[in-house]
């Protein structure tokens, strides 16, 4: 059967034998029949079992049958007073969950898993633990962690587990030889001739704590090994995830193509601090991890909180997950009314309910993460200047001439909270406003990615300290431009007007030169911010992307947040600020642009904000339709305003654009 996640939401009928192995018949320790019994479920937790053409792998037989499931009993008074004792009850997302770790572990491949609080998936991973230790002689198995917490309590899981065994299925409960903190070792000792020699299973359980011993599993050669909350490793160095599985790969490969470790690395929303974990479960095919195509993605395994929700699945195995997703959302409703917008971060990130929040962040960086909190609340209960969102578009006059720009609030990509300031007369106010643009060279047809995991061209405008007039929006962001249309020049189109609205010019990243060359084609190269002293050369243009300069900006933003959090009303901008991670900048890309747009402002420490006397377009170059002087139609640069402008009825009907994303009309010749 192909696993895909619809494939078990649709209820069915379990079979009772797939349950027939949880509790042995009531006859004498030596009855054959006993002995067959045994023996028969034995088999099904190493093959699995057939029932009317349908597959149960034997992770999921051993699961129902074998494994136990420990609680502690609590009193009043919060002390533990005993142990509960139960069977899994059957889920089909736990069916999912094990028949991809099955599909894995046959296929010489790894799984990396994610998925919110209270899941199950540890109890799930040392089922097969369990499983491999008591079924397959001189089999090892490892318990791992970077931190104790979580190694430590998955190994007190397994005692606990191993323990009850002999309760519920003595035969199968094996004698140890070591059983301390770091070993389980199943064994007995025999006195021979030649001295004291181990016989029996000699099958054994490791714990590792990679924070205390980063080599651990170098010269190991597992057959499981259990990674717990890989998502909170160090992102490099010794002990890091990425060395862990370097030690991995070169111990688990015999032979040169025989891949012996089955390696379960497990993840929960809210623990995902470094980058390497989010590669590894984005692309998990780079480190042989098998790849799960649900949810519109490629990833390693994601089960969303909704589709395995207390309260939905309990009665028949099956979950309701329209009924988990109303009732998750209702729980978040709840903390929005009452104003607890940090428990709602936390909740997002620990129940996630699509793929995106799994990867939220506490906020590990430097920025104040409290005060980005605080200007978060204030948008949330409304107490900040609204943006309205719209598009840019051309002011013409009755001859069809471009004399300036405005904002039309609607559909578009163009965000305004203050339209541009002018002095009492109308005139513009020069370095009055600066922008920051973290760029891109493609629109979304030239692209392979699609537009909701593509990056945008994000563009923020900010207005500087005000020493011309004294207003509350000064050191304020108070416009920006977020998206990525389908022919990348309307974006780019759209960023000059609003440049040449706000009379400000834009610092850039030297990486990105596409827009550059199409400023500079289009006689926009004023608009170009050179660039800034501590990037290098002021003759050139663009600001480098060495170190440095990005620790530079950081530390820019950092000051600016301790000094004006409460001026940021860009909630994309804030939560961005909130989860940013310096070592990977791709999707941060409201934090880019703010970085270049306060180190352009840095650089401006010298630029008085005075009044000028001129219009938005004195420096702009007109592109269009015209007629020379003697009379022939021409497109191209408008030499003079002798030249007569054609209006747009007297062009004719579009027939095709050309490369540049310039209309050409009927009758013009392409090419």
């Amino acid at each position: 059967m192909l696993i895909k996640i619809e494939n078990y939401l649709t209820p069915f009928k379990i079979p009772s034998k797939v349950f027939a192995g949880r509790y042995p018949p009531n006859l004498p320790r030596h009855s054959p029949i006993l002995k067959e019994w045994y023996e028969e479920v034995a088999d099904y937790c190493i093959n699995g079992i057939t029932i009317k053409g349908r597959y149960y792998n034997p992770l999921l037989y051993h699961w129902l049958n074998v494994f136990s499931l420990i609680a502690e009993q609590v009193d009043d008074k919060g002390n533990i007073v005993g142990l509960n004792l139960s069977r899994p009850l059957y889920c089909s997302m736990d069916h999912y969950f094990l028949d991809y770790c099955w599909d894995a572990k046959k296929n010489g491949m790894h799984i990396a898993v994610l998925t919110g609080r209270g899941f199950g998936k540890t109890y799930l991973a040392l089922n097969i633990i369990q499983r491999e230790y008591t079924f397959f002689s001189e089999s090892s198995s490892i318990i791992s962690s970077h931190a104790g917490l979580q190694a430590d309590t998955d190994w007190g899981y397994i005692k606990q587990s191993l323990n009850v065994l002999s309760k519920t299925h003595p035969e199968f409960k094996l004698k140890t030889i070591h059983n301390n903190d770091e070993i389980i070792m199943s064994g007995y000792k025999v006195a021979t001739s030649n001295g004291e020699v181990i016989r029996g299973n000699q099958s054994e359980i490791r714990k590792v704590i990679y924070g205390k011993n980063p080599d651990a599993t170098r010269s190991m050669r597992p057959n499981v090994q259990l990674v717990e909350e890989f998502g909170a490793f160090p992102g490099k160095g010794k002990g890091s995830l990425e060395n862990v599985l370097f030690q991995s790969e070169g111990s688990t490969v015999i032979g040169g193509n025989y891949t012996k470790t089955f390696q379960i690395l497990l993840g929960t929303g809210g623990s995902i601090d470094n980058d390497m974990a989010r590669v590894i479960h984005s692309k998990p095919e780079i480190h042989n991890m098998i790849v799960v195509p649900d949810f519109g993605k490629k990833t390693g395994l994601f089960i969303p909180t909704h589709y395995k929700y207390a309260g939905t699945w309990e009665k028949t195995g099956f979950p309701d997950i329209e009924k988990g997703l109303v009732e998750e959302k209702a729980r978040r409703e709840k903390l929005k009314r009452e104003k607890m917008w940090k428990k709602l971060h936390q909740r997002q990130q620990e129940f996630p309910i699509n793929y995106d929040e799994v990867f939220l962040r506490k906020g590990t960086n430097s920025f104040n993460q409290d005060k980005i909190t605080t200007a978060l609340t204030k948008i949330y209960n409304k107490d900040v200047p609204e943006a309205k969102r719209g598009m840019m578009r051309e002011v013409r006059d009755n001859d069809n001439n471009v004399v300036g720009f405005d904002f039309v609030e609607g559909q578009g990509n163009v965000y305004i909270i203050e339209e541009p300031q002018r002095d009492k007369s109308g005139a513009m106010i020069d370095n009055l406003y600066i922008a920051g643009l973290d760029s891109i060279d493609q629109g979304l047809d030239d692209s392979v990615s699609s537009e909701s995991d593509s990056s945008h061209l994000v563009m923020l405008v900010k207005k500087r300290l005000n020493n011309y007039f004294n207003d509350v929006m000064s050191s304020t962001y108070v416009a920006w431009y977020d998206g990525r249309s389908h022919r990348i020049i309307h974006d780019y189109e759209q960023i000059v007007m609003m440049l040449l609205w706000y009379n400000c010019k834009v610092n850039i990243e030297y990486s990105k030169i596409a827009i550059k060359i199409w400023m500079e084609s289009k006689g926009y190269a004023h608009l170009l911010r050179e660039r800034p002293r501590v990037s290098g050369s002021p003759k050139y243009i663009g600001t480098t992307t060495a170190l440095d300069v990005i620790k530079h900006q950081d530390i820019l933003i950092g000051r600016y947040i301790d000094d004006y959090y409460d001026k940021i009303y860009i909630e994309p901008l804030l939560l961005q600020l909130r989860d940013y991670d310096q070592s990977d900048r791709r999707k941060f890309d409201f934090v880019v642009a703010m970085g270049l747009t306060e180190l352009a402002d840095e650089d401006m420490y010298d630029k008085k904000v005075e009044r000028v006397n001129k219009s938005a377009t004195e420096n702009m170059t007109l592109f269009g339709y015209y007629r020379d002087r003697h009379g022939k139609k021409r497109y191209g640069k408008i030499p003079n305003k002798k030249h007569f402008v054609l209006r747009p009825e007297e062009r004719g009907i579009i027939t095709y654009y050309d490369k540049d994303g310039n209309p050409h009309y009927d009758g013009e010749k392409e090419g």
